[in-house]
């Protein structure tokens, strides 16, 4: 600020003494001209620039989008392998009771408990 200051009293300092102002004269409506020119030039080059940016990103997501694509039926199809030689076998739940009368769920049950029942079905089990 205070360079801006000290600049325009040299140029006032200096019509002063030498009554003319220090800058050449300039048609304003060639400096018009010429403004504008320079102001539609950077326009341009900044919607190029910006199409050029639009441009490069669509490609970007597109080569993302078919990479992801790929992984995931890559990833599909090792779930599915993986599905075919793993055989799906879980080990049973047992419910049984003691000797008190007391009702137990478990993988393993105890020797000798009573009234061992298994149970395959998953709802069943939660429903006790």
């Amino acid at each position: 600020m205070l360079a801006v200051i000290l600049f325009g009293l040299f140029l006032y300092a200096t019509y002063l003494r030498t009554g003319q102002m220090p800058a050449p004269n300039i048609n304003s409506s060639q400096w018009f001209a010429q403004a504008s020119k320079k102001v539609s030039e950077a326009i341009e080059s900044i919607k190029v620039k910006t199409s050029q940016l639009a441009d490069d990103a669509s490609d970007t997501l597109q080569e993302s989008a078919e990479s992801l694509q790929q992984k995931s039926a890559e990833s599909f199809q090792v779930m599915e392998l993986d599905m075919q030689i793993t055989p799906q076998t879980s080990n049973p739940i047992y419910r049984w009771r003691d000797a008190e009368g007391n009702l137990y769920f478990g993988d393993h049950p105890p020797e000798g408990a009573l009234e061992l029942t298994p149970i395959t079905d998953t709802e069943t089990a939660i429903s006790y």
